[in-house]
């Protein structure tokens, strides 16, 4: 198979799958009731609503309830012709949140992932209602995975995470999971697993705590990932063999990524050297279970310098096809033009 791919043929594929998708969930929007000030226009969470089923799609949208108060959420599907076949309605309080939706592999039910923070007790607890499809079925309850949350403990070399701009706003608002509250979620290309990891920032050492789950809601495995030292941890992701992506960078502008298998404890770590450039803005592709293509701007002293593409071979244990687009200098004034508003 031919795994050289040119960064417009990447740029495109992003940008195709972007806008179709973008365009299917516009098109159930329009049949949804309008927006207005109680409506999911006002829900900053960032995960899937819209998923494909065997006949068609489901949809997850917040019907009512205002910031900081209950919120009721409405699942629904609908067909090939996006006519809506049944709905199913959900209640939630001030302190929880649906964070992950995913239909199960028989494509007779569906799942809702909802995290729940505690403040007082300090803790967070991810909860998944399971229900059958049609009028009338009811979802059943059951936790999946619960993490105790401390402040963060300042240690020499400690590592960080890259502060996600969706993470740090929806810490700031009062109906929201501070930062060392939110649990994240990560679906496979195909679905049939998710991963759910939270920061653990009460010890020396920057911890993840993941846990593996098929779509059946069963778990696969679960463990602890360390960012290591002097380092900056992006987001996890995980290809279809269940295997845990962890990219990272360093000041020096060195980036790597982590395949650390779960049940087996093996890791491959595959790295690109520093350079003369600051890479941020990471977007990440995976083309099998074996190749990952990372895209990310380069700056340098503030100022955006380019783009860099990366293919990430873990079949053969090396980065290849390492691309640097230099930006013109018209562009470049365009792009700062616009930053600084």
């Amino acid at each position: 198979m031919n795994t050289r791919f040119s960064a417009a043929r990447i740029l495109l594929w992003l940008s195709m799958w972007s806008i179709s998708e973008a365009a299917l969930a516009q098109e159930i929007a329009e049949r949804q009731a309008k927006f207005g000030l109680a409506s999911s226009s006002l829900d900053v969470n960032d995960f899937p609503r819209l998923v494909s089923t065997p006949d068609g799609f489901l949809s997850l949208v917040k019907e009512k309830g205002r910031h900081g108060a209950k919120a009721t959420y409405l699942v629904q599907a609908w067909d090939q012709e996006l006519n809506l076949e049944f709905q199913h309605e959900y209640a939630f309080t001030a302190e929880e949140q649906p964070v992950g939706l995913f239909v199960k592999p028989d494509g007779e039910g569906y799942g809702v992932l909802v995290h729940q923070w505690n403040l007082r007790k300090k803790k967070s607890t991810v909860i998944l209602y399971e229900s059958g499809n049609g009028i009338g079925a009811s979802a059943t309850p059951r936790t999946l995975a619960e993490y105790d949350v401390a402040t963060w403990r300042d240690h020499v070399g400690k590592g960080q995470v890259a502060a996600r701009l969706e993470g740090v706003t929806r810490s700031g608002l009062d109906h929201e999971p501070p930062l060392g509250y939110q649990v994240w979620v990560r679906f496979s290309p195909d679905r049939q697993h998710f991963l759910l990891y939270h920061y653990e920032f009460g010890k020396p050492n920057l911890l993840v705590n993941v846990d593996l789950f098929t779509s059946q809601g069963e778990k696969v495995a679960a463990g602890q990932l360390p960012v290591n030292r002097g380092r900056i941890a992006y987001d996890l992701y995980l290809n279809n063999r269940g295997e845990v992506l962890f990219l990272e960078t360093t000041p020096q502008g060195g980036v790597a990524m982590v395949r650390y298998d779960l049940l087996t404890k093996e890791s491959v770590f595959l790295e690109i050297s520093s350079s003369n450039y600051l890479r941020t803005q990471f977007q990440v592709h995976l083309l099998s279970d074996d190749e990952v293509y990372v895209a990310n701007e380069a700056e340098r002293d503030g100022q955006l310098e380019g783009v860099m593409f990366a293919h990430f071979n873990f079949a053969e244990h090396e980065v290849q096809d390492i691309t640097f687009w230099k930006v013109s200098r018209s562009f470049r004034h365009q792009y700062d033009t616009l930053l600084s508003g």
